[in-house]
């Protein structure tokens, strides 16, 4: 499996387990080692890349349910209302993805 859930997530598995990844914007001139890479002729520009799994879950609904969570830890939001729509801004990106309703 290998499914973009939408421009930040994507999860993919093994035999064991479903992973999700977050998408990383790696800026190359804040390596440690840039001047040794920029004299062997890398690029200064900023590229992106999939992270390591930000964790591991035995299926598919644990992996989502960790997405929506991790979300609305993260979410800026001040105001119940607020934190509603995003709750439900975030499971319907998730769940089209997943070609399901949010309510299925």
């Amino acid at each position: 499996m290998n499914i973009v859930i939408d421009e930040k997530y994507k999860l993919t598995s093994d035999a064991l387990s479903v992973m999700v990844h977050e998408k990383r914007i790696i800026d190359p001139t804040k390596s440690p080692n840039w001047e040794q890479k920029q004299a062997e002729g890398a690029s200064p520009e900023p590229y992106e890349k999939w992270s390591d799994p930000l964790g591991y879950f035995a299926n598919v609904e644990n992996a989502i349910q960790f997405i929506i969570d991790r979300e609305i830890r993260l979410s800026s939001a001040e105001l119940l209302t607020d934190l509603i729509a995003e709750i439900k801004r975030i499971k319907e990106t998730v769940y089209k993805a997943l070609g399901k309703g949010a309510n299925e």
